[in-house]
């Protein structure tokens, strides 16, 4: 079980590399709002979130954030509930969304 009350899963190179550049404001937004009650994953290349979300699926934490574009969505979501046979109770929030702003 998991001491964390969430878990972010970041993509730096969403909306072609201008995540990076929101990083610093995004993470002082998590700071402000979880103290040091969290975990954060950065990802390394495609496919990463996938593994990432699944792996800390498992481990009881209540809360996974995906701080990226469409496809980071996507590979969170088939990390959550694309190896489940039997689903235990999860939430997908995904607020509507222009892309990454400059």
């Amino acid at each position: 079980m998991s001491s964390a009350k969430a878990h972010i899963i970041f993509n730096p190179v969403a909306g072609g590399g201008r995540a990076r550049k929101i990083y610093p404001e995004l993470m002082a937004q998590f700071k402000a709002r979880f103290g040091d009650e969290y975990r954060l994953s950065i990802t390394e290349n495609k496919g990463n979130a996938t593994k990432i979300a699944s792996e800390i699926s498992k481990n009881g934490t209540p809360l996974i954030i995906c701080a990226g574009g469409d496809g980071t969505i996507n590979e969170v979501v088939n990390g959550l509930f694309g190896k489940y046979d039997k689903l235990t109770e999860r939430k997908i929030y995904a607020p509507e969304s222009e892309g990454i702003k400059e």
